[in-house]
């Protein structure tokens, strides 16, 4: 079954709407769901919703309500990782994995010694980061997408720690 996410403002009592021009083309054209079909629908805030398909058309996808639980596949911690950014495309693997491991938010750090720099190209990386995190989130059925923040130097990072409750750091 195929999950989407909808702004919450978009969900009724018994009904939702999908409007994103995005997400109608993947559910119409590429897994050619069509009305009866059953969806899971989250609002990337509390709920998972069950629906089914009873309106499609170009411009919105209109989804009966039939089952609303509460996140089932969140864990309690939320878990900030703050990564050194690795050469070449790694970073896309490991944005991969912790989404699916349920981490809750990802801090992109330049290191001191890192071999990466940046060269006015990072807004594209993250956006294509926060692409792969929404991507897996859909893949393992999660209840949020995790946020890619902007990229960080390293005193940055190590100012930003202080806002934790508890700091784990491997070295």
């Amino acid at each position: 079954m195929s999950k989407f996410f909808v702004e919450p403002k978009n969900i009724g009592e018994q009904y939702i709407k999908i409007t994103s021009k995005e997400d109608i083309h993947h559910l119409s054209k590429v897994l050619r769901l069509k009305i009866g079909d059953d969806i899971d629908i989250s609002d990337s805030l509390t709920w998972d919703y069950k629906a089914e398909i009873t309106d499609i058309n170009e411009t919105e996808v209109t989804l009966k309500i039939f089952d609303k639980q509460k996140f089932s596949r969140e864990p309690r911690v939320k878990v900030t990782l703050f990564q050194g950014i690795p050469k070449a495309g790694k970073m896309d693997v490991i944005v991969q994995k912790c989404v699916e491991m349920g981490v809750y938010s990802i801090v992109p750090v330049l290191m001191d010694r890192t071999i990466v720099v940046d060269k006015g190209n990072f807004e594209k990386k993250i956006m294509r980061w926060q692409k792969i995190s929404d991507e897996s989130v859909k893949q393992c059925k999660r209840g949020i997408i995790p946020e890619i923040k902007k990229i960080q130097n390293c005193d940055q990072c190590i100012k930003d720690l202080s806002n934790f409750d508890l700091v784990i750091f491997p070295y």
